[in-house]
């Protein structure tokens, strides 16, 4: 499982699954103090490990930077 800020990164190199999400580099999982974006983040990714349907899976996050 990967969380990931650069989608072509995980297109080369093809991790078993993928959470693209479309927040600043350096922030995967969101602000430093923003406890409740970070779960969220955790949520989706354990629901796209859980859930994806064939390998090489890119899902696109449903959330949005509010840094």
């Amino acid at each position: 499982m990967c969380i990931n800020l650069r989608r072509e990164v995980a297109q080369n190199v093809k991790p078993p699954r993928t959470l693209f999400v479309k927040f600043p580099f350096g922030a995967p999982l969101g602000p430093a103090d923003d406890i409740a974006t970070h779960r969220a983040v955790i949520q989706e990714a354990l629901t796209v490990m859980t859930s994806a349907t064939e390998p090489g899976m890119i899902a696109d996050s449903s959330l949005m930077w509010r840094g």
